[in-house]
């Protein structure tokens, strides 16, 4: 699992990367807080996926805060990551500015595993 005193390593790693698949890696919203640090100090990363994740609404919320700074950002995949209306809406109210995504999936799933 993915915690905020990794934050420094994470950003060390993605600062090359140009697409990150964290598909299914039980990541939280601790987990998402230690990304959300990466991605503010991120210019290449261009694909991030999160699917299956359970960051939820606090998760959501950190993201939809993070887009508000990084702008390398195309696409965001977070289908299945538990987010709630709130959550959701805070994410679309960020894309009125952050015209950088180009391709948003946030699919949920309606059966529990």
């Amino acid at each position: 699992m993915l915690v905020p005193s990794q934050s420094e390593n994470l950003c060390k790693i993605t600062k090359f990367l140009e697409k990150l698949n964290l598909t299914m890696c039980d990541i939280e919203a601790k987990g998402t807080e230690a990304l959300c640090t990466g991605l503010q100090m991120n210019e290449n990363l261009k694909s991030l996926i999160l699917k299956g994740n359970k960051i939820g609404r606090q998760g959501g919320i950190l993201l939809s805060a993070t887009l508000q700074v990084n702008n390398s950002l195309a696409e965001l995949d977070m289908s299945d990551t538990d987010q709630t209306n709130e959550s959701l809406i805070a994410l679309t109210t960020v894309l009125l500015d952050n015209t950088s995504i180009k391709k948003l999936k946030c699919k949920q799933s309606s059966s529990k595993q």
